[in-house]
């Protein structure tokens, strides 16, 4: 798995676990000496079901009690997968077929290309890794809707393998299209975790809690957390993963050789990281917000981006969407607001000292500058342009000035960004964008700054899908080259008979 830098779009960087307040530490292995292999697992009523493709049955390890136990049954020949219910009753899917045990087994009917079950009320969903869709299905068996076919694009699938339920949203892991789509009950999209911000080689199997989404990287060796709306935060390396499930502070983590890793897991839910991270930077932010006016007046650029980026944490932290306040806290971060801080200081200093040069209260700024008080040393220069023109700044002419304390957008702003989605370039994908344009119009008149920030994460987004897109050509045009000089290799340099 390869992580796009989303401070600088698609570049590579790596997450510390303890910078998002995460720590894990390994508690040793669970195994049995009968349990060679492992190709699922699943957790429910205390205990951890484990799935082998080297027994007609599976295994059973209890949390509390630390053993593990083990079930064979002639029908099991080949499984694949469980689902647990409150009851106990177990639904499997094995090679050409779908089983329930409740409690004796019985087939509910055959199925060649069922993979991962889950049920919900009286209905079972199953992962059709031969058809590439989802299916829904009667507790007897009877089909009654499906969605998906083979691809790439949204509600398409790639051998999906792993699914989970939680909070009225279904996730599926989509094996070879390397990502997680997570939809509504009734089978229409909501996200898609690992499409854009985040490459993946696989997503084996998904496990959901009230903080992250957990997707089992099988052939990237790698255990990948996301914020639940889909936007990665850190990923924990380990040889050909096949499942994962977290119990209350401690992870579970399966491979394929037949071992179970166990790790205390400590971990601050994401709104608590960010919450943090916002209260340990405002102090410093007002101080350089404050800076920023005040050089502002004297023909002193200092950097809005570190403003910008900063109200737009706060603002995505109170829609509740703590995967957007994350990326935009790593942006803010990114800057060295410290560096930043004195880099501004020294300017403003400088710019006073130089426009206070020869005036009757000469001394009074120099001191005032000294302190950094640089709140008063304003004030005396503006008592001093009373009599004599001293701020009389150019520079500010034609520069950019921020958007504060908006009270309309102006109609070709949302113009512009409507026009850009009406027409996107082959291959691009603007769902992301659409839904944040159709925001903004929502906001429009009742919270015009809503609406504002919106339209920016809208543009945004645009424009990265546009840095994506903008190599195919080039691609293109290296593969009929390709083909050409191929094809010359082949048949060009032949010499006739």
């Amino acid at each position: 798995m390869r992580v796009k830098n989303l401070l600088v779009a698609f570049l590579f960087f790596g997450l510390a676990f303890a910078e998002f307040g995460i720590a894990l530490t390994s508690t040793g292995a669970i195994e049995d000496e009968e349990l060679e292999s492992i190709r699922s697992i699943f957790y429910a009523n205390g205990k951890i079901y484990i799935i082998s493709p080297d027994l007609s049955g599976y295994f059973v390890y209890n949390i509390q009690d630390k053993d593990m136990d083990k079930k064979t049954y002639d029908e099991l020949s080949g499984v694949r997968d469980v689902f647990v219910d409150e009851r106990g009753y177990m639904y499997f899917t094995k090679s050409g077929s779908i089983w329930k045990k409740a409690p004796s087994m019985k087939q509910i009917r055959t199925y060649d290309g069922a993979y991962g079950i889950w049920k919900l009320g009286d209905l079972l969903y199953l992962t059709d890794e031969k058809e590439n869709r989802i299916v829904v299905m009667a507790d007897d068996g009877a089909v009654l809707n499906f969605v998906g076919q083979k691809g790439e694009y949204n509600l398409m699938f790639d051998s999906p393998k792993g699914i989970f339920y939680y909070d009225g949203k279904f996730y599926i892991a989509d094996y070879n299209n390397g990502r997680v789509q997570v939809l509504y009950e009734n089978l229409s999209l909501y996200d898609i975790c690992g499409k854009t911000n985040i490459m993946m080689e696989s997503a084996y199997d998904v496990f959901v809690d009230s903080d992250y989404v957990y997707v089992v990287d099988r052939k990237g060796n790698e255990i990948v957390w996301f914020t639940k709306d889909c936007y990665p935060v850190f990923s924990y390396t380990i040889n050909a993963p096949v499942g994962v499930v977290v119990v209350n502070d401690t992870m579970y983590i399966a491979q394929e050789d037949g071992k179970i890793q166990r790790f205390n897991y400590e971990r601050l839910n994401p709104f608590q990281y960010i919450f943090l991270q916002m209260k340990e930077y405002l102090d410093d932010v007002e101080y350089y917000e404050n800076l920023y006016y005040i050089g502002k007046e004297i023909g002193v650029q200092g950097n809005w981006n570190i403003i910008d980026y900063y109200d737009s944490v706060q603002a995505k932290y109170e829609q509740n969407r703590p995967g957007e306040a994350y990326f935009y806290l790593q942006k803010f971060k990114s800057y060295d607001i410290l560096n930043e801080t004195r880099y501004l200081e020294n300017a403003i200093s400088a710019r006073m000292l130089s426009l206070a040069n020869g005036r009757w209260n000469e001394k009074d700024i120099e001191k005032a500058v000294k302190n950094k008080d640089f709140d008063l040393a304003l004030e005396l220069l503006k008592t001093e342009q009373q009599t004599q023109p001293i701020l009389n700044i150019t520079e500010e002419k034609n520069e950019t000035k921020p958007v504060r304390n908006i009270t309309k957008i102006p109609e070709e702003a949302f113009t512009e960004i409507e026009q850009k989605i009406a027409n996107p370039p082959l291959l691009t994908d603007y769902s992301k964008a659409k839904e944040y344009y159709q925001k903004a119009i929502e906001y429009k008149e009742k919270d015009p700054e809503l609406a504002y920030s919106y339209l920016q994460s809208a543009s945004s987004l645009i424009e990265e899908e546009n840095k994506k897109t903008s190599v195919y050509p080039l691609l293109a045009l290296l593969f009929i080259v390709l083909v050409a000089l191929v094809g010359y290799a082949l048949f060009g340099g032949k010499k006739r008979r």
